[in-house]
């Protein structure tokens, strides 16, 4: 679960971007 937020932030810091 913890896994599943981590990847989530990273996507979103790539599309922020």
């Amino acid at each position: 679960m913890f896994f599943y937020l981590y990847s989530f932030e990273m996507f979103s810091s790539i599309i922020m971007n």
